[in-house]
C-alpha cells in the first residue's frame, strides 16, 4: 500500500490500525507488530516515485528520480530480505493459533451490530484513490473522514451528534464480544492531542536549529574529517542521524546533510545518486526510530506503541544502513562518473583506503 500511495503516514493511519487490532484479537506482540508495520510502510515510503522523501532526496543531490530508486535498490532489496526471514521466524512462536470458532465468532457479532457491504469500504478506498493521485495527506484524510460520516449515517443509521461525539472522545465497541470490542475501541482527536502537542514542539524546536545554524555546524565538522569515498558515505549517514537527533524532522534530515555533502560527492568523483541513496537510507529509515522526531511521535499516536518498543523490531529501519555501512567498507556500488565521460562505473579502489 505505501509503495502504491508513496506515504508511510497514511498506509499506518489507515492499513496499520487495521492490522494492530488483528495481532490484539491473535495474541502477537503489539510491538512485533508495529515493528513490522512501521517496516512495511517505511519501505515504500523510501521507494516509491510517489514519495516526498523519494522526490527530495535526488532534487537535493543533483540526480533523476528513478537513477535515484535504482541505486536504492542495492541497500533496500538485501534488507528486505532479511527482514521478511527475520519476520518470519519471529512470527513462528509470537501468537497462539488462531481458533475458527473464534473468527465465526466475530464474523457473527459484526453482521449482528452493523451493515456490512460494498458501501463501508468506500473510505478507505477514497483515501487510496486520492493518496495514488499524489492528493496532500491533509484533503486526502479530510474527504476519508467526510466519506466515512455519510457512510456511517447512510448504512448504520447513526446520527450526527454519535459521530461528533465520536470523532472527539472516541468510540467505545459494546458488542458482547470481547475480542471485536477491543479492536473496534478507538480514541477520537482528544486522545491525539498530546501527541500533536510534542510534535508541535519537535518542529519548533527543529525550525530554531536550522535558523540558528546549529545542525549546518555539526555536518561541517563531520565532513572536515572525511579522507575517502567509503568515509565520505558514513560521514553522511552519521550526518542524518545527527541531524535527526537534533532536529526530530525527516525532511531536514535529508535537506541539510545533502546540501552539505554534495560538493564533496562531486569532488570525489561520486554519482550523486549515491549521495542520494545514503540521504534516504538514515534520513528516511531514521525518522521513526528517533523518540522525539514527528514520525515516531505520530507512529506512537496512531498504533499506540512508543518508539522504545518497536524500534528493535523496525528490521528494515536499521538493517539497511547496516548494509549501506558494508558497502562503504568494502567500495562496493559507490558508483562514481569518469572524468570527461560521464559515464558510471562502480568504485573499483575499495571503500575507506581506495581513494586517490
Amino acid at each position: 500500500t505505501s509503495t502504491v500511495t508513496g506515504t508511510s503516514f497514511g498506509t499506518i493511519s489507515t492499513l496499520g490500525i487495521a492490522l494492530m487490532g488483528v495481532s490484539e484479537a491473535s495474541g502477537i506482540p503489539a510491538p512485533l507488530m508495529a515493528g513490522a508495520i512501521v517496516s512495511g510502510a517505511y519501505f515504500g515510503d523510501k521507494m516509491s516515485p510517489l514519495s516526498d522523501t523519494t522526490n527530495v532526496a535526488p532534487a537535493v543531490s543533483g540526480t533523476a528520480v528513478y537513477e535515484h530508486i535504482n541505486s536504492m535498490m542495492f541497500t533496500t532489496v538485501p534488507s528486505l530480505a532479511i527482514s521478511v526471514v527475520a519476520f518470519y521466524f519471529l512470527g513462528l512462536g509470537a501468537g497462539g493459533e488462531v481458533d475458527p470458532a473464534s473468527i465465526e465468532a466475530l464474523k457473527s457479532s459484526l453482521e449482528a451490530n452493523f451493515n456490512v457491504g460494498p458501501v463501508t469500504l468506500l473510505p478507505a478506498l477514497t483515501i487510496l484513490v486520492m493518496s495514488v493521485r499524489k492528493a496532500p495527506a491533509l484533503p486526502s484524510l479530510a474527504a476519508g473522514v467526510v466519506v466515512s460520516c455519510l457512510s456511517a449515517i447512510a448504512t448504520q443509521g447513526t446520527r450526527i451528534q454519535a459521530l461528533a461525539k465520536a470523532a472527539t472522545n472516541g468510540f467505545t465497541g459494546q458488542t458482547g464480544n470481547q475480542a471485536l470490542d477491543t479492536l473496534l475501541t478507538r480514541g477520537g482527536v482528544m486522545s491525539m492531542l498530546p501527541t500533536v502537542l510534542l510534535i508541535l514542539a519537535a518542529t519548533a524546536l527543529g525550525g530554531v536549529l536550522r535558523e540558528t545554524g546549529t545542525v549546518r555546524r555539526l555536518v561541517d565538522e563531520l565532513l572536515v574529517r572525511v579522507k575517502s569515498r567509503g568515509g565520505l558515505v558514513l560521514a553522511t549517514l552519521s550526518s542524518c542521524y545527527l541531524t535527526l537527533v537534533a532536529s526530530g524532522n525527516q525532511m531536514l534530515a535529508i535537506i541539510v546533510p545533502g546540501q552539505a555533502f554534495k560538493d564533496a560527492f562531486a569532488m570525489r568523483g561520486l554519482h550523486p545518486k549515491v549521495l542520494s541513496r545514503t540521504l534516504e537510507d538514515a534520513g528516511t529509515l531514521g525518522a521513526p526510530l528517533i523518540p522525539w522526531s514527528t514520525a515516531a511521535l505520530f507512529i506512537h499516536g496512531m498504533l499506540k506503541v512508543p518508539s522504545t518498543g518497536y524500534w528493535k523490531y523496525a528490521l528494515l529501519n536499521w538493517i539497511t544502513p547496516l548494509v549501506a555501512i558494508a558497502l562503504a567498507l568494502t567500495g562496493r556500488c559507490l558508483f562514481h562518473l569518469e572524468v570527461g565521460t560521464g559515464r558510471i562505473t562502480e568504485n573499483p579502489e575499495g571503500g575507506i583506503h581506495g581513494d586517490h
